[in-house]
């Protein structure tokens, strides 16, 4: 493999120390990955069971040609992945993890049902996330000669592997260090819990979820796309994942698999309260000789053959430019074969988020909204097998549509904020140089108007026209203003939570925009929610949300939750991503009752989680008697402005924002906003969402995301 740049160790992390790349004299790992929903739950494995009913049940990603009698170029054929990455029509899959009464006994899935064992959900989304890891066997580079860094070739085009529980246990007799084992388990959610070898002794604890991850063996044999066991055409390596040589009889560097596979143990609770244990049924050699579990993993290289070999040949940065992400709709149609009658339902998927902590300071309050009447429900679309559209701006008319954005003006002293509580310099307008669409995007325009006299005259003639005739304390402070911006909101026309969708079974709301920004000192763009009824109390007992926000040299994007009690007994949590939002830049937020995530440019990187009401590790409202979920159960409604100063820009002086303005007006261009909703109801392994985007604009249409 040849490669210019290396790799050095980021913040970033998810089930392993997430890597990004720097041109520079060091070494670590370069990898992508393929985010994937579950396209099937049944009792299929094309491996063992070609043709036939398996031993046991098996949770699927990947092609919907998925099924007993697949082959490569069968998966190949599909009509879609349930995979993020298009051109990947791979079938990855594992088996069904169950919960069971403690003295259940027995190894037949069907044993374990007839003592009332039950499926563990999954998350919902990508409950697979796959790391193809670009790993040589020449240990960590000091440099960047491409003569050292060995090569790795792509699985072959019918390459097909069984990682089963025997092979396993000989890798972890040898791995030494708990780092080097091939299967390890991650309880998500309680403090800062490390890999363990065994499930987790209290997984009712595991708020987030419990994590199986499994690294694939990555060396080959030369020969075979496959074996009579499908699993001896290849090895693990002889020592540590890096730095270790293949052994002679498979010398050849694969890709290095990375599965880790993500079950909602909330679900569950009630089992686990009393006493049931974790078992993975239907595997006759289900323990190592510790005691620990085993699990299982099957890999079907569907691949478009020539997309991998690229990609494997030059994805040496983190994120890949040649992986290009996108939300998948593929559901498996055909479910044969179908499981015996005492074989459950294939479980409901939900998914999770690690615990709020502390980081950088937030911003000072935001105005308090008053109630608004509950805005009418649109009519759900006919036909579109029941997919429900609630919302949409396609910005491509010629003004900004008033039906559905309400334009907010002042300094924020009339919600009783002076400087909209942040020490903001910006007088916001109902101005349409303030606020336009154009070429199908939305622009906040903040402008300078103090550059021309007779431009600031009218600016201050505005605002002294929305005092009121006896305030003179509002004249006078539209004497000094000298930034004019713009701030939007939906209150009253657009308002959701899960909890209170207009229609019922709704379980996941889904926003996502794509942006960019003029960098500039004390800019400072946000995209954002905050509650239309302050059920709660005042900002922040009632929570607000923060999509995204950035400032001066828009060299990040912050996403936060503010909750807690009322202003200045209120918490937040926050993360920042590094992302150039100067350029287009994608935000994905998913709001679920008890949990959000956030994703910059297709990367995961903020996850939060609900406190149900009893603990400070996760959100939470003061207010008595709240319910569990407060306070992000009840309706929000959208704001986007640009703001001028403030403490979120590090109180950048008003002279250095006027300079910085005087080099020109800065702009929040906004290309689109999704606004999705999943329905509820997903243990069969569809969930039926409506996007409402497009890639360069927003449109309507309607689609499936894969759960």
């Amino acid at each position: 493999m040849k490669a210019k740049c290396v790799i050095t160790p980021s913040l970033w992390a998810k089930a392993l120390v997430m890597l990004v790349i720097t041109c520079g004299p060091r070494f670590a790992w370069a990898f992508f990955t393929v985010d994937c929903g579950i396209v099937t739950i049944e009792r299929s494995d094309p491996l063992v069971s070609p043709g036939a009913v398996s031993a046991h049940t098996h949770v699927v990603a990947g092609s919907d040609t998925f099924g007993p009698s697949a082959t490569n170029a069968i998966l190949r054929q599909g009509s879609c992945t349930s995979c993020d990455v298009k051109e990947d029509k791979s079938a990855y899959w594992t088996p069904q993890l169950y919960v069971a009464p403690s003295g259940a006994k027995g190894q037949l899935q069907e044993d374990i049902e007839a003592q009332g064992g039950v499926p563990v959900p999954l998350r919902n989304g990508n409950a697979f996330v796959i790391y193809y890891k670009l790993i040589t066997d020449k240990g960590e580079r000091q440099d960047n000669d491409d003569e050292k860094w060995g090569e790795i070739v792509p699985f072959p085009k019918d390459f097909r592997v069984l990682v089963s529980e025997n092979m396993i246990k000989e890798k972890t007799k040898s791995a030494g260090t708990l780092f080097n084992h091939p299967l390890t388990y991650k309880c998500l959610g309680f403090g800062d819990q490390r890999d363990t070898e065994d499930f987790p002794s209290n997984p009712e604890l595991c708020t987030v979820g419990l994590r199986t991850q499994l690294t694939f063996p990555s060396c080959w044999d030369g020969q075979n796309s496959d074996s009579a066991d499908h699993s001896s055409h290849v090895s693990y390596p002889t020592g540590s994942w890096a730095g270790s040589p293949c052994p002679a009889s498979h010398p050849i560097r694969l890709p290095t698999l990375f599965i880790e596979v993500i079950y909602k143990t909330t679900a569950i609770k009630e089992e686990l309260a009393k006493g049931w244990k974790l078992m993975f049924p239907g595997m006759p050699n289900q323990f190592l000789d510790s005691g620990s579990p085993l699990f299982h993993a099957d890999f079907m290289n569907g691949w478009q053959q020539d997309f991998l070999t690229k990609a494997v040949n030059e994805c040496g940065i983190t994120p890949c430019p040649l992986i290009q992400k996108r939300t998948s709709s593929c559901k498996k149609l055909d479910q044969s074969p179908s499981p015996p009658a005492t074989s459950p339902p294939p479980p409901p998927a939900t998914s999770p988020p690690p615990p709020p902590a502390t980081s950088p300071p937030p911003p000072t309050p935001s105005p308090s909204p008053s109630p608004s009447p509950e805005p009418i429900p649109p009519e759900p679309p006919s036909g579109d097998d029941g997919f429900t559209l609630l919302w949409a701006d396609e910005f491509d008319s010629n003004s900004l549509d008033k039906s559905k954005w309400t334009p907010m003006e002042g300094d924020g002293c009339e919600y009783g904020i002076c400087g909209w509580g942040n020490g903001e310099f910006q007088y916001y307008t109902n101005m349409e140089r303030n606020a336009f669409v154009s070429d199908g995007r939305l622009v906040i325009r903040s402008i300078n108007e103090a550059q021309d006299p007779k431009a600031l005259e009218s600016f201050r003639s505005y605002c002294k026209g929305r005092c009121q005739v006896t305030d003179q304390a509002c004249k006078s402070r539209c004497d000094s203003i000298k930034i004019s911006s713009a701030r939007l909101r939906t209150k009253g026309k657009f308002e959701v939570s899960p909890k209170n969708a207009p229609y019922q079974d709704m379980d996941i709301i889904k926003i996502q925009t794509r942006f960019r920004v003029t960098p500039g000192a004390g800019q400072w763009p946000a995209i954002w929610m905050l509650p239309s009824a302050n059920e709660y109390g005042g900002w922040a007992a009632s929570g607000e949300i923060d999509i995204m926000e950035a400032a001066n040299s828009m060299d990040s994007s912050t996403s936060a939750i503010h909750y807690g009690g009322p202003w200045p007994q209120n918490v937040f949590y926050s993360k920042r991503a590094s992302a150039d939002v100067s350029q287009w830049t994608t935000v994905t937020y998913y709001w679920e009752e008890d949990f959000m995530r956030w994703e910059v440019n297709g990367n995961e990187y903020m996850t939060a989680q609900s406190g149900q009401g009893r603990t400070r590790e996760g959100w939470y409202t003061t207010a008595a008697n709240a319910p569990p979920n407060a306070p992000f159960d009840e309706n929000f409604h959208l704001l986007v402005n640009l703001a001028v100063g403030g403490g979120y820009t590090g109180n950048v002086a008003l002279d250095t924002a006027l300079q910085a303005l005087n080099e020109g007006s800065k702009q929040l261009e906004v290309d689109y906003i999704q606004d999705t909703i999943l329905a509820n109801n997903v243990g069969h392994g569809t969930t039926n969402v409506l996007l409402i985007c497009s890639s360069m604009k927003l449109q309507q249409f309607a689609t499936s995301l894969k759960m």
